[in-house]
């Protein structure tokens, strides 16, 4: 994991959020985007990594496990972010 804190940053919108009324609904679809590709990411290395394990790729599965753990980890992160960006509003 070369960047653990760049892929999981959510954009910043100070104190009215992306969600609010007041955010507007071109900020609330730039969320949604970045949100989903930000859990889409983690996600496609995670069903990489499973699928090489079920056809048997890797001889070191620690690695292949530590690097899976790395990436539910990431997301979450993000997950805790989301959460506490909704607490905030």
């Amino acid at each position: 994991m070369k960047h653990p804190d760049r892929a999981t940053r959510l954009p910043e919108y100070g104190s009215k959020g992306p969600l609010s009324e007041e955010g507007g609904e071109a900020k609330k679809a730039q969320f949604l985007a970045t949100l989903s590709h930000q859990l889409r990411t983690p996600l496609s290395v995670i069903k990489l990594y499973v699928e090489a394990l079920q056809d048997g790729m890797y001889d070191n599965t620690d690695e292949a496990f530590a690097r899976l753990d790395a990436k539910c980890r990431e997301i979450e992160q993000l997950m805790d972010e989301l959460l506490k960006e909704a607490k905030t509003k």
